[in-house]
């Protein structure tokens, strides 16, 4: 055990105690002072920060700074109260939960995170919160929360990103430039050789850079204007200058405004003027152009020749437009060629041949560029169609125009522009050409048409000329086979002519009215021709046959009869005998026997051949060839029109109306082929037509050779009923069936011949007449065949109308065409008789 303190020890003890317990309670003293003092010093910053502050320990709030109080509304007392939960929005409660729990289980969290809270007026105000685990006294767990108030900052973003789009879009929209430029060189007064420090981006827009590529340059780096301009007393507050320049670099018309800033500086304003310069420009242009068209119009009403108001309007051209070449092209009529009409070459270029032509079968894109798109644009040859495109090659044609001329729908020629190849003309040019293109059509039209009616007019007067002549010729050519009938007809009377001469006389009068017949055929054909009503009626035949009944009658004709040097030749090759022919027989012949008796009347001796010469794509072509006088060149274009003959005069050596090859070439354009000649002077000529094959090969029909004539007819035990109001009709057709030893009736009109048969009178056969007093034939057939079913003929010397096709509908049989032939009649009635047996 210890010894026990003396009184002193212990007072001594208890002294250094109580000097020990001041020093201890001075320290706290201090302690509690530096305390309070960092607790002064957190509480101003934590007062004074703009982020409100919150500690909270399981959901109670421990502490909240003054801009917490202040952002959520409360006082502190009030504050403490409640849940720091209950001052979040419901919406964002369970989001605070989850982050909260994170942070206090230590796992991985979001830094910060957005929240909507709630103030005291139950206002919604966003925040960001920041959140902190901390110790509290007695080490117990604790959050600190740090929030701010984002939506006043939100706001403010806003406005600055509204603020910033609007300036990006004034910026961007904005067509003036400002550029900011900076005197380097006082010795230098070109405003070209200043800095550029700052542009706008319509000013980086203006010069087709970006903005950092300009900033730092010289205005010259960017900007080669095609002039230069030095500045006047840059320094001077008052300076103000406006300008234009071109700048070449970027091929635009700048407006330039500058005026001093500070010292040293410019400020400069430019605009893009080109659009105004270039429409100004193009203005100036149209208005000269327009000049053009003033005059071109004035040139159109001149009295000058064609030749020399085309010379000027290419002058005017000239003088507007400076191209290197314009020529126009005319096209032949068969569209294969295309010649030089006019032309004119700028001094640098070289004009084209005189007999220069396009050939449109090598270059087929030109006529069909033009109706199809009307015009043909020679710059663009790599679009151009190959034809094309190496044919300008060929002529070394880069900058050129073409543009059409059509006349009455179809392509007349082509007008050629040719431009240099450092000019370029623009749309409007372009445009200016194409109406510069119609007017010159509208002068070739007017040309043409002029020509025309000059032509008419020559045509009219030669088409009265030859009326005269072909009535003249008419009266000739009717009196000659008249005189012989007339003439020979009264000899006939004559008792003391022996059977020979009398034999003689009837021959020639049957050949003189056979000429006359001919003669009225060949009036009525080009009458019916004239008026579009001749039909053709196709048929199968034997082409074989068909020639050689050809041959066959011009053979007996009496001039190759009676010369022996004159001689009649058929060219038929075997190869041909079986191809299908189809045609009307009887207008084929009239064809043929045309060309054919030509041929014969203008061959003194030689020869005269006609058959087939060849065969191509289901078309056949014949040819007539003789070796007699021939047909000069320039009268070979005459001989298919109507009335025309070479010689005109009263005592021309040969006979004709100068009707029959104008008759032939209609009817061969009715089958649907071409007819022409090929003839010389002293040598001969050769006819040759085509006619088409039909389509499919059909069996060609066999024709038998007609029935020789019977000398004899017996027809007794028959009636038949000749209706026809004419007497010596009547009496002819009498005369021709008495051997026959048939029962006559005669009916006088249609009515009659219907009241015979509705008497019941026995009648086998009827010859019925189509144009009759009171009653026609072709009603009368109709009613008669109600009554009773009889073969009907009918006959007519009407040959304009639609006689054939109206008898047969009417339900005629068959149909005659007066003059009647007898031995025709005869063939005919006993075919029929034997039919109907």
């Amino acid at each position: 055990m210890p010894e026990p303190l003396s009184y002193k020890d212990l007072e001594q003890q208890v002294k250094a105690l109580k000097l020990e317990k001041m020093a201890l309670l001075d320290e706290l003293q201090q302690s509690q002072k530096k305390f309070h003092l960092k607790e002064s010093l957190l509480n101003q910053i934590a007062n004074d920060t703009k982020e409100g502050i919150v500690v909270i320990q399981r959901d109670e709030i421990k502490f909240a700074n003054q801009t917490a109080l202040q952002i959520l509304g409360y006082s502190f007392e009030l504050l403490e109260s409640f849940k720091f939960t209950e001052l979040v929005d419901v919406d964002y409660k369970g989001q605070l939960i989850q982050y909260l729990s994170e942070l206090d289980t230590s796992k991985n969290h979001s830094e910060s995170l957005e929240l909507v809270m709630l103030n005291s007026k139950k206002q919604k105000i966003e925040v960001n919160l920041f959140c902190k685990k901390i110790a509290f006294p007695n080490n117990q767990a604790a959050i600190k929360i740090r929030f701010e108030n984002i939506q006043e900052l939100k706001s403010k973003e806003k406005e600055v990103e509204t603020l910033r789009k609007a300036v990006d879009f004034l910026d961007s929209y904005m067509s003036e430039g400002i550029v900011l430029l900076s005197i380097t060189n006082n010795d230098d007064k070109s405003l070209f050789a200043c800095v550029i420090d700052e542009l706008n981006s319509a000013a980086a827009k203006i010069m087709g850079k970006e903005i950092k590529q300009i900033v730092g340059h010289t205005l010259y780096d960017v900007m080669k204007p095609d002039q230069t301009f030095h500045i006047s007393e840059p320094s001077h507050t008052s300076f103000n200058e406006t300008f234009e320049l071109y700048i070449t670099n970027i091929k635009k018309y700048i407006q330039f405004h500058l005026f001093a800033v500070a010292p040293g500086k410019i400020a400069c304003k430019i605009t893009d003027i080109s659009d105004y310069y270039l429409t100004k420009q193009q203005l100036n242009k149209n208005l000269q152009r327009n000049e053009l068209f003033t005059e071109v119009i004035g040139i159109f009403n001149s009295t000058s020749s064609y030749s020399h108001k085309y010379k000027q309007v290419i002058d005017r051209i000239v003088y507007h437009f400076k191209p290197k070449r314009i020529f126009i092209i005319r096209n032949s009529e068969n569209q294969k060629k295309g010649k030089l009409l006019i032309q004119y070459a700028h001094s640098e270029a070289s004009e084209l041949p005189a007999d220069f032509a396009i050939d449109f079968e090598a270059v087929p894109s030109w006529n069909k560029m033009l109706m199809d798109r009307k015009m043909i644009l020679g710059f663009m040859l790599e679009y151009l169609p190959d034809d094309l495109k190496q044919y300008l090659k060929s002529l070394n044609m880069k900058e050129t125009y073409v543009f059409p001329i059509i006349i009455d729908n179809e392509i007349f020629g082509s007008i050629v522009f040719e431009n240099f190849n450092k000019n370029e003309w623009d749309n409007t040019e372009i445009d200016y050409l194409k109406m510069v293109s119609i007017l010159l059509s509208n002068l070739l039209s007017r040309q043409r048409y002029e020509e025309k009616l000059l032509q008419s007019k020559e045509k009219a007067e030669e088409a009265d000329r030859l009326k005269s002549s072909f009535l003249a010729n008419m009266s000739h050519d009717i009196r000659i086979p008249m005189t012989a009938i007339i003439g020979f007809s009264d000899l006939l009377a004559d008792p003391d002519l022996t059977i020979g001469e009398r034999e003689e006389f009837i021959e020639l009068i049957s050949k003189s009215g056979l000429d006359l017949l001919t003669l009225i055929d060949n009036i009525v054909d080009v009458a019916k021709i004239e008026t579009g009503q001749l039909r053709i009626n196709l048929e199968d035949t034997d082409l074989n046959t068909l020639l050689k009944d050809l041959y066959s009658v011009h053979s007996r004709n009496t001039k190759i009869m009676e010369q022996d040097d004159l001689e009649l030749f058929l060219d038929f090759n075997s190869k041909y005998a079986q191809l299908p022919f189809k045609t009307d027989v009887f207008r084929f012949k009239q064809v043929m026997n045309n060309l054919i008796d030509n041929a014969i009347k203008f061959t003194d001796r030689g020869s005269i051949r006609f058959g087939v010469s060849n065969v191509w794509n289901n078309t056949m072509e014949f040819y007539i060839q003789d070796s007699g006088i021939g047909i000069a060149e320039e009268t070979q274009h005459i001989i298919f029109e109507r009335f025309s003959k070479i010689d005109r005069s009263y005592t021309k050596e040969y006979n004709g109306t100068g009707l029959g090859l104008a008759i032939s070439k209609s009817l061969v354009e009715m089958f649907g082929g071409e007819i022409r000649v090929v003839s010389y002077p002293g040598k001969g000529s050769t006819f040759y037509f085509t006619h088409p094959l039909p389509q499919k090969a059909e069996k060609v029909v066999e024709k038998t050779n007609p029935t020789k004539h019977q000398t004899t007819y017996n027809w007794k035990g028959k009636t038949i009923m000749i209706a026809e109001d004419v007497d010596q009709n009547y009496k002819f057709l009498e005369f021709t069936l008495q051997p026959t030893q048939v029962s006559l009736i005669w009916a006088r009109n249609g009515k009659e011949a219907l009241d015979f048969v509705k008497e019941g009178v026995d009648v086998n056969l009827i010859l019925m007449d189509i144009r009759m007093p009171v009653m026609n034939g072709i009603d009368a057939a109709k009613e008669i065949l109600k009554i009773r079913e009889l073969p009907i003929i009918a006959q007519t010397a009407y040959s304009l109308g639609e006689e054939r096709e109206d008898a047969l509908k009417a339900g005629c049989s068959h149909y005659l065409t007066k003059p009647i032939n007898s031995n025709e009649l005869l063939n005919l009635i006993d075919s029929v008789l034997k039919t109907k047996e």
